[in-house]
């Protein structure tokens, strides 16, 4: 998650493994779900001082933008891509069993 004190993480084994990635990087970019803003989680993973970018989804909150941005953390915030159109057809396996729909993703 990402709060005003960080990224935040709860399973201390990804905290551990996490800090010696973090430690290599010369910017560290964070991409994160907007749900992920200011969740509650145990340990603290890095500070804010440390996250250059953060890319996120259109659904954060306006204040989530400005504490980042006056943290001076760079942020980048796209609409999501609408998932693939997809055609469907009814399958009339009752002879079967069976009730079901079959969808094939559009190319």
């Amino acid at each position: 998650g990402l709060s005003m004190l960080g990224l935040v993480e709860t399973d201390p084994l990804l905290i551990r493994a996490e800090k010696r990635l973090i430690g290599q990087a010369e910017k560290l970019v964070v991409l994160v779900d907007s749900s992920k803003f200011a969740r509650r989680a145990g340990l603290i993973l890095c500070g804010l001082k440390q996250v250059h970018t953060v890319i996120t989804d259109s659904g954060v909150a306006d204040l989530s933008v400005r504490w980042l941005e006056q943290a001076g953390v760079k942020v980048i915030v796209v609409e999501p891509e609408a998932p693939p159109a997809r055609d469907c057809i009814a399958l009339d396996g009752a002879q079967f069993g069976l009730n079901a729909t079959m969808c094939a993703m559009l190319a």
